[in-house]
């Protein structure tokens, strides 16, 4: 048998491919509504149905929370076999574990993550978790106050791109 090294299953067989299909309901939408929420994919191992794992399911509900169910639902929609392995993975260790521990708040854990984005120079997402921070009940002056952070820390060329991003994130609310 074959090892894996994730939870993926183990495969009997190396010409199995472990990517996932995604099952898309009748709706066109990835949520599967219909099945009574539950998400369910199926693994290429000769097509038995292995539900999402405990983990993903409590990441998929935390991610949907923050980003919201719309960007979510766009965002897997978009997602092939091949990228369903990074969605997973992401949907699991970031909102799974990381977002759903407890001892932080959301507000602080969205604040948090627009100055590590910033940090690193993660622009596209910093606008996306802008949002985030909000819907979280970040007050516009909490997430300024990052960015001011985000320049003195890391310098003026990364302070001016988050403050473009989040900018641009915030332009629909009238800011």
């Amino acid at each position: 048998m074959e090892r894996g090294r994730s939870r993926l299953p183990v495969l009997t067989h190396k010409r199995h491919r472990r990517w996932p299909k995604v099952v898309v309901s009748a709706h066109g939408d990835t949520s599967l509504k219909s099945l009574g929420l539950v998400i369910t994919t199926i693994w290429a191992t000769g097509g038995l149905a292995v539900p999402e794992s405990e983990l993903f399911q409590k990441g998929l509900q935390k991610r949907k929370q923050v980003l919201g169910e719309k960007y979510v639902d766009a965002n897997l929609a978009g997602t092939d076999e091949f990228m369903m392995t990074f969605q997973r993975a992401v949907t699991e260790l970031a909102w799974g574990y990381a977002w759903s521990r407890p001892g932080l708040d959301q507000k602080t854990r969205s604040l948090l993550t627009l100055g590590i984005l910033g940090g690193l120079g993660r622009f596209q997402e910093l606008g996306i978790y802008t949002n985030a921070a909000l819907a979280s009940g970040a007050t516009v002056d909490e997430i300024t106050e990052v960015l001011v952070h985000i320049t003195v820390y890391c310098g003026t060329p990364a302070g001016r791109q988050a403050f473009l991003a989040a900018h641009d994130a915030l332009k629909p609310t009238k800011v």
